[in-house]
């Protein structure tokens, strides 16, 4: 497997698919480390992913948004296969996404055999649905002989010195000490059966607050705005409100301060 030099993680599904995806960077430079690891994602992933020191380059993909035409699409292929990537692999089982993958003209091209387009993969992998997801992931890399330790198995997020500091930057102008109890709410979810209801995280920030006198975090997007409003309009306690004013980068080094997560 040492002859693979230039490798490519094609990523762009949500945030949290984005994360579970990260032990497989990891993994990849331990088993190729004289490689050069690119990976595809989307603009949110970029951030996410911007200090990771296993990545040598982001290449961003707005499929959502500005580059969501065919021509857009194009464009990235092209740019892709200009890159002669002699290894990719594919998390992400969309059809756009093995589309993707072919056009890299790459020699190995490593995905599900439950993906769309199966047979653009010249190495495809079972998907267990027993397993973690995480784990799923990497026998994208365990299937070609990789040997995957349990503690390579942990997602993480790099962040860089100026994020921590702006988030403690919020924390203090919260008034929150060093010793607080602080526990984050994010009721937002882009699936609705993943939301709980307003009521229900009311009456849970009024508990947290009560009867344990934890400094409770709200947070989420701008566009989860009226669902934070709801809640705090039904809490008899208030949570630091933090929804919309916070980027990305700063969520994740906010919630790395926080005991607990709801």
């Amino acid at each position: 497997m040492t002859k693979f030099k230039n490798i490519l993680v094609v990523q762009t599904a949500f945030p949290g698919d984005i994360v579970l995806t990260t032990p497989l960077f990891r993994c990849l430079k331990k088993v190729f480390p004289k490689s050069r690891l690119s990976v595809v994602t989307t603009p949110q992933g970029c951030e996410l992913l911007k200090d990771a020191k296993e990545i040598n380059t982001l290449i961003p993909y707005d499929k959502h948004g500005k580059e969501r035409s065919s021509l857009s699409f194009m464009r990235l292929v092209w740019r892709l296969r200009r890159e002669s990537f002699d290894l990719v692999f594919s998390p992400h089982r969309s059809f756009r996404t093995a589309l993707m993958v072919y056009g890299t003209g790459a020699s190995a091209r490593v995905g599900f055999e439950d993906a769309s387009l199966p047979f653009i993969y010249n190495w495809r992998v079972y998907r267990n649905p027993s397993i973690h997801e995480v784990e799923r992931i990497l026998s994208l890399l365990s299937s070609m002989g990789a040997e995957i330790n349990d503690s390579d198995k942990f997602p993480y997020l790099d962040i860089s010195a100026d994020v921590w500091n702006g988030a403690k930057k919020i924390f203090d102008e919260a008034g929150i000490s060093p010793n607080d109890t602080v526990i984050g709410i994010a009721p937002g979810s882009v699936w609705a059966t993943k939301r709980w209801t307003p009521e229900g995280y009311a009456a849970l920030i009024d508990t947290l607050i009560e009867r344990y006198d934890a400094r409770v975090l709200l947070l989420g997007s701008p566009s989860e705005r009226d669902a934070g409003d709801k809640i705090i309009s039904l809490t008899g306690q208030r949570p630091i409100d933090l929804i919309g004013k916070t980027t990305l980068r700063d969520l994740v080094a906010v919630i790395d301060r926080c005991s607990l997560l709801f």
